[in-house]
């Protein structure tokens, strides 16, 4: 199975070399990316099936708010209370 992981994302990424790619396609690329990571992690902890699909979601926000952050150069601070500041990243 990870064999097959690494040839499918060394595939993806050759494909993907000479591509122009536009902002929607950014933000897919960052939640697939994140989606990756949380999967690869998973498998790494022998996590059940449950908790790899978790991870999988995690992941793919994750990639995908990083995208945001970056595209838009503002980041979200908890404030303790179950809210949310934006602000400049740091």
């Amino acid at each position: 199975m990870t064999k097959t992981i690494v040839i499918a994302a060394a595939l993806a990424t050759s494909l993907l070399a000479g591509c122009q790619v536009t902002p929607q396609g950014q933000a897919g690329l960052a939640a697939a990316g994140g989606a990756a990571a949380g999967l690869l992690a998973a498998r790494a902890l022998d996590a059940n099936p449950e908790w790899t699909l978790a991870a999988g979601l995690a992941g793919a926000a994750g990639g995908a708010a990083l995208y945001q952050n970056q595209r838009t150069g503002q980041c979200a601070y908890p404030q303790g209370n179950g809210y949310y500041s934006v602000a400049p990243c740091p």
